[in-house]
């Protein structure tokens, strides 16, 4: 996710080099960018997704201790 607002980021800094001020549309850069972001967020949400899964096959017994199940997932 930080690798696709860097290239996002990127092209707006090519455009401030270029200094052409009527030219601030997206470029390719810009979609780069937002591809891996959303890619990003797609598999964060399958990570979750199997979390819980997995999760709901342990017996009591064979979580830790301690352990916050509900960590992160709220």
């Amino acid at each position: 996710m930080a690798f696709g607002f860097v290239l996002e980021r990127f092209g707006l800094f090519l455009h401030v080099l270029r200094q052409d001020p009527g030219h601030a549309g997206r470029d390719l850069s810009f979609w780069i960018g937002i591809a891996f972001i959303t890619l990003a967020l797609i598999t964060i949400s399958f990570s979750i997704v199997q979390f819980r899964r997995v999760l709901k096959t342990l017996k009591p017994v064979e979580i830790p201790e301690r352990y916050c199940t509900w960590s992160g997932l709220r």
